[in-house]
């Protein structure tokens, strides 16, 4: 998955896009930074966000901060 642009995964059966509720996988990274703010647009469009970084429990903190970061 080396697109070097934000993927969107949908089922195969689907019609249309709803954009109901869109999950962003977070990783502080320049590749990530860059695939949230080419997603802007769609994102837009969408009822709810929801941001997730996978975290060891000595780094919940700064994962907190880092998902604090991209929903500003």
């Amino acid at each position: 998955m080396q697109a070097g642009r934000p993927v969107l995964i949908v089922p195969t059966d689907a019609t249309r896009l709803k954009l109901e509720h869109v999950l962003i996988g977070w990783k502080d990274t320049w590749e990530a930074r860059r695939a949230v703010s080419d997603a802007l647009p769609l994102l837009k469009h969408a009822t709810e966000v929801s941001i997730v970084e996978i975290a060891a429990e000595d780094d919940l903190a700064a994962a907190n901060q880092h998902v604090d970061d991209v929903a500003t």
